[in-house]
């Protein structure tokens, strides 16, 4: 006899509006997958332009830093240092000053779990004082080693920039099936929020590695 399992409306509903906005990808997608860019800055500043987003870090190789060794007077055996994937935006700015810009991240990372994707989802900002007039300033941030050993590799990030308020500057990189709006459909079935992951550079090892090259973080 057949048997025929009925599913709920309102749970195939949710299912339906999830694979759209986080489409399944294949293991290999999860490494490096094709990214779509949107916001990039024209080649000459416009009328009013505040700042400009030269380039996003985190989806590639290079991204991936080991933390620094520090030499100390005390001894015993040391664990070899983990991975760490360096987040961050290269951009100019062009007013003489700026008393604050702060950037919004959002971060998506992957991975295949009981022949499913599962993503996980990582928010954080982070502000800056006293910004001068200025090209390829940094700001940076660190996803900790146990989120990619655990969660997976990231397949999509957007960052939106502030001052006074007001979005000044985004960018993004997903990929080229994902909806534009990803960032703010995280609350769908398949995808957890993890708080705590993505830092700032000075809560990390690398707080003191070339300081001078990045901007003051708001006390």
């Amino acid at each position: 006899m057949a048997i025929r399992t009925r599913i709920a409306p309102t749970l195939l509903l949710s299912c339906l509006v999830a694979s759209v906005v986080f489409p399944a990808l294949p293991v290999s997608a999860q490494v490096r997958p094709a990214v779509a860019r949107t916001g990039v800055g024209a080649a000459a500043p416009a009328a009013g332009e505040v700042i400009r987003i030269r380039k996003l870090r985190g989806m590639a190789s290079q991204d991936k830093a080991r933390a620094p060794s520090y030499q100390t007077d005390q001894t015993g055996a040391l664990r070899p240092s983990r991975e760490w994937t360096h987040v961050g935006v290269v951009f100019d700015s062009f007013p003489e000053w700026l008393d604050e810009i702060t950037f919004r991240y959002y971060v998506l990372a992957a991975r295949k779990e009981a022949g499913a994707t599962a993503y996980s989802f990582y928010q954080a900002n982070v502000t800056y004082v006293d910004v001068a007039a200025g090209r390829s300033h940094e700001s940076s941030m660190f996803l900790r080693p146990p989120a990619v050993e655990r969660y997976g590799e990231i397949v999509a990030m957007a960052v939106e920039i502030y001052v006074g308020g007001e979005i000044v500057a985004q960018e993004s990189q997903q990929p080229k099936d994902f909806a534009q709006e990803w960032k703010k459909k995280t609350d769908q079935p398949g995808v957890k929020s993890r708080p705590g992951y993505l830092l700032d550079r000075s809560q990390t090892p690398f707080a003191l590695v070339n300081y001078g090259d990045y901007e003051m973080v708001k006390p």
